[in-house]
């Protein structure tokens, strides 16, 4: 008879942050060592029977004050763990029902990044310092899955990570385009208005995080380098990234995942649905190799269940600033 092995781990990673400038070099940051990916084979989708989004369960995870682009430095105090190195191009958490890595029940393309989800013509701010490497259209150069597909693009090119690759940052769908190739930009500064340009299904931005090469093979997760929101005593929001591996110890795709906010007694305040990443077009981060993940989630309690043989419930603690990284693994 299968069960399933649990192993949870919460980290706090030292030294994966630095600050972003354009035009000089940052003092050298403590490193850690990049493990190459050893994620490579597709599994068929494990179809959940956890109850799909509701209307009702949007996570109240926007209430707290938003951080804005000058009022801290980067990565701030009581995030060093992490990467959270990019400030929200827009004033509102990600589209919780086409999360990345997800494909709405099915019904649309594996998501390679994040949509925020406002009216046109709203302005998009630079997540980071950086250089314009895109900026314009996307009718015959492909930075996405094919043609058109994002419309009117900005791609910011960011310092090398802690020693590492360089990233770049993507905001598709733009109604319009307010930087051109070789500007140097800072963090805040307005690139464009948000449209529906390209392959877009009403007003929003897509943003994404691409790491080591601008290509839409080389994304990350924007929940995971995206600053969470902070309350009015300075205490920033973390997250809960986390890897759901079959007896071989690869990755099973397209799991239901409930994830579940606990007050002081235990009972549940609010519920979150997310699901294991579709399939291996999109990465988890180079670190931690997560094949699911919410971030912006408030310190505290929370429980993390999905079904296995039988409906699987695990217990973790979010700490300010901080991802909280769980490991299950299918045993026999």
């Amino acid at each position: 008879m299968k069960f399933w092995q649990r192993f949870i781990w919460i980290v706090f990673s030292m030294g994966m942050g630095i600050g972003m400038h354009a035009c000089s070099p940052s003092p050298p940051a403590p490193t850690l060592e990049v493990l190459p990916p050893t994620i490579t084979s597709t599994f068929t989708p494990v179809p959940g029977t956890l109850a799909p989004p509701q209307p009702s369960s949007t996570p109240a995870l926007t209430a707290t004050p938003f951080v804005s682009p000058t009022s801290t430095i980067f990565p701030p105090p009581g995030t060093q763990g992490e990467h959270f190195l990019f400030t929200r191009p827009i004033d509102i958490w990600v589209d919780f029902t086409y999360r990345y890595g997800s494909t709405q029940n099915g019904t649309r393309a594996t998501h390679h990044g994040a949509d925020l989800v406002v009216e046109c013509g709203l302005p998009v701010q630079a997540g980071a310092d950086g250089e314009v490497v895109v900026a314009g259209g996307d009718w015959q150069d492909v930075y996405g899955p094919y043609q058109s597909f994002y419309g009117n693009l900005v791609v910011l090119r960011h310092e090398a990570f802690s020693g590492r690759q360089e990233i770049f940052t993507l905001y598709g769908h733009l109604s319009q385009v307010n930087v051109e190739v070789g500007d140097f930009v800072s963090r805040g500064d307005v690139l464009g208005e948000v449209g529906f340009t390209g392959a877009a299904i009403g007003c929003h931005l897509h943003f994404e995080v691409r790491l080591g090469e601008n290509n839409y093979a080389s994304t990350r997760n924007p929940e995971l380098w995206m600053l969470p929101n902070r309350d009015e005593a300075g205490t920033f929001n973390g997250a809960i990234a986390g890897q759901l591996m079959g007896l071989t110890g690869y990755p099973i795709p397209g799991v239901d995942i409930e994830i579940q906010r606990l007050d002081e007694d235990g009972k549940v305040i609010h519920t979150i649905y997310t699901t294991t990443y579709a399939d291996q077009s999109v990465n988890g981060d180079d670190e931690w190799k997560e094949n699911f993940a919410v971030g912006n989630l408030a310190p505290g309690q929370y429980q993390v269940q999905f079904i296995a043989n039988g409906l699987e419930v695990y217990k973790v603690e979010v700490k300010p600033g901080q991802v909280a990284l769980i490991y299950f693994q299918l045993g026999e």
